[in-house]
């Protein structure tokens, strides 16, 4: 477990296929990037890691990532299929920024678990989860800072 002050956010991003050059990621992974980069308003050390399971974002998301690295934010950009129950166990905050979304189960996945989640407001969203609406890059920080401030004990605390 890593210290109380220390806080690890998901972004998954999944199935996106069918987008094209130049077109809006609908997972909403931009928006993650752009909130990380206000992370140093966030009174925790915050890891990030966006996941990209088949990579179709790296091109639009690796500068920024190096930016965000660069600013001193710990940022992780994983581009594999990974075994979310384990990394849920390590995890304070599932961060789901969708434009366009459907009744998503990493969500439920999260929720059983007592992982915080943070989704768009794209659909509608099971009892539990803190909604920001879809887009709005502010409005997610600040739910971000509500959700760490106010959340009494992080799941890496109670994590095997």
């Amino acid at each position: 477990a890593t210290s109380p002050e220390s806080k690890t956010i998901v972004v998954l991003s999944t199935r996106v296929n069918d987008m094209r050059e130049g077109e809006e990621d609908v997972y909403g992974l931009d928006i993650a990037l752009q909130a990380a980069r206000q992370s140093p308003l966030i009174p925790f050390s915050l890891h990030w890691i966006f996941i990209d399971v088949n990579g179709k974002l790296e091109s639009r998301c690796r500068s920024e990532v190096e930016a965000l690295t660069a600013m001193g934010v710990r940022v992780q950009y994983l581009r594999v299929s990974v075994d979310m129950i384990r990394l849920l166990r390590h995890t304070d905050v599932l961060l789901r920024p969708t434009r366009s979304d459907g009744d998503a189960v990493s969500i439920r996945e999260a929720i059983s678990m007592g992982v915080a989640v943070i989704a768009s407001d794209a659909s509608s969203r099971p009892e539990g989860v803190h909604v920001f609406p879809s887009g709005n890059v502010a409005a997610l920080v600040r739910t971000l800072q509500d959700v760490l401030t106010t959340r009494p004990v992080s799941n890496q605390d109670t994590a095997d």
